[in-house]
């Protein structure tokens, strides 16, 4: 019977586990057309970031409050993992494929970029930081940088 009962517990922890996934990936792709898009470089041992609809390049991650992102993700040299950590997202970034994850900021405040794969000597050195902020907080950003806003 415990084994039973036990067998049960995980499979509803299971099957709620995968619907949780599954709605929000729909919601990301849902959002997907209005996304910021970024495409995130790994290098041994810098993370860049390009905002192409933006016309900027950054060494710092920024996103503003509320807006879908998408993540494109790639690597020039050596297997890095993309992790920012107060986004709840992470993703390989590898030298012969491109990775697109999605996710909304929704909290404004200081991010924290690592890289969560061991990739060389200077691994543990491979962080930056970046910021959630507000729109016209981002939008001032993007200027300063030489960008244009939406």
């Amino acid at each position: 019977i415990f084994s039973a009962v036990a067998g049960a517990l995980c499979l509803v922890a299971v099957i709620y586990g995968i619907t949780a996934m599954n709605s929000e990936a729909l919601a990301a792709e849902k959002n997907a057309p209005n996304s910021l898009v970024v495409e995130v470089t790994g290098q041994q041992w810098v993370w860049s970031f390009k905002y192409p609809d933006l016309g900027i390049e950054s060494h710092e991650l920024n996103l503003p409050i509320g807006k879908p992102v998408k993540f494109i993700v790639k690597s020039v040299d050596v297997n890095h993992s993309f992790w920012p950590v107060q986004l709840g997202v992470k993703a390989d970034a590898n030298p012969v494929s491109v990775v697109q994850i999605n996710t909304t900021p929704n909290k404004i405040g200081k991010l924290d970029v690592k890289c969560a794969e061991l990739c060389g000597l200077y691994h543990a050195y491979m962080e930056t930081e970046g910021f959630v902020m507000s729109e016209g907080d981002f939008n001032n950003w993007v200027l300063e940088h030489g960008g244009k806003t939406a």
